[in-house]
């Protein structure tokens, strides 16, 4: 059986790991107004600013960005 004690070992331990490990230069704060959550930045450039696509101000790229115009079907004579 789980105690409370046990749990708040294992959340510690894993705190500690996390805190002196590999990772512990990209811990990020969600820059999202509403979200306070905390991550570790795994992306390549290590330049990610939101917990989770959810609280990204602009759309991804190549979702909703402007597309140029295109040019009108011919008409039937």
């Amino acid at each position: 059986m789980v105690t409370g004690t046990h749990l708040a070992a294992t959340v510690a331990r894993d705190a500690v790991e996390l805190l002196a490990g590999p990772f512990a230069h990209r811990i990020r704060t969600c820059a999202a107004e509403d979200c306070h959550l905390i991550y570790v930045d795994a992306s390549r450039p290590g330049r990610r600013r939101w917990c989770s696509m959810e609280h990204q101000r602009q759309p991804p790229q190549g979702q909703g960005a402007a597309r140029p115009p295109q040019p009108a079907p011919p008409t039937a004579r």
